[in-house]
């Protein structure tokens, strides 16, 4: 008696499990079109469209640091009575005011010179207990006016900063110190002549005879204007 009963209930129990299964075959189906379709709307990964990873973080950039600036130093100003000098070499031009200048050469004459030069040049004369220096250079005006040379130093400096002007008057009162000079081809330069000029497009050669103290030593020839053009030669005496 029990027994077609309970077969009739497996039989009921294996229908509905036969249609559980066709339920979720049917459903997975149909889950997997619906995904294949948005792939080919979207052109992406379905799973990554119902799924959304978290937004990845940009990219770090470090933006360069800007290059450090040394701060312009402004130039300390030159004491007053004090000049800047430059350094030429001999034979080199340099312009002061409107001549060019070119030291050319110089010597030393010793203490009690008494020189006569196969060209015609002579030295003579007594120092006041130094030596005489003897020191050629050219001027040319290359401008348009003529220029004078009154207003332009020209001396002699020692490497302990000793300056020696140009041999005068106050030799000769110093202590019967004499100097007598001639050099052919050249004129005595005499900075208190403020009439001496140059005309356009001429050249003019000077020499001067400056006494100097016997250690004397590293002499340059200093040749300026005391204000913005002043220039400086080493004399390799």
């Amino acid at each position: 008696m029990y027994k077609p009963i309970l077969w009739n209930v497996l039989k009921v129990l294996l229908v509905f499990l036969l249609l559980g299964q066709a339920f979720i075959a049917g459903y997975e189906a149909r889950s997997h079109r619906r995904i294949q379709l948005i792939d080919d709307v979207f052109g992406g990964n379905a799973w990554d469209f119902y799924n959304p990873s978290p937004a990845s973080s940009p990219p770090l950039v470090r933006t360069p640091a800007s290059p450090r600036t040394t701060p312009l130093r402004t130039p300390a100003p030159t004491p007053a009575g004090q000049f800047l000098l430059r350094e030429k070499r001999m034979n080199d031009s340099f312009a002061v005011n409107s001549l060019d200048f070119v030291v050319e050469s110089a010597r030393n004459l010793g203490s009690n010179p008494d020189i006569q030069d196969p060209d015609g040049s002579f030295f003579s004369g007594k120092s006041n207990g130094g030596k005489f220096i003897e020191v050629d250079f050219a001027a040319t005006n290359n401008g348009t006016q003529s220029a004078k040379l009154g207003g332009i130093a020209v001396y002699l400096k020692d490497s302990r900063g000793r300056i020696y002007q140009q041999s005068g008057l106050a030799d000769f009162i110093g202590g019967g110190g004499f100097i007598t000079a001639s050099k052919s081809g050249y004129t005595e330069f005499m900075r208190s002549n403020p009439i001496e000029t140059i005309k356009p497009g001429f050249s003019r050669k000077y020499f001067m005879v400056i006494e100097v103290a016997t250690d004397s030593a590293g002499l340059t020839v200093v040749v300026g204007n005391q204000k913005d053009q002043n220039y400086f030669v080493r004399l390799s005496l």
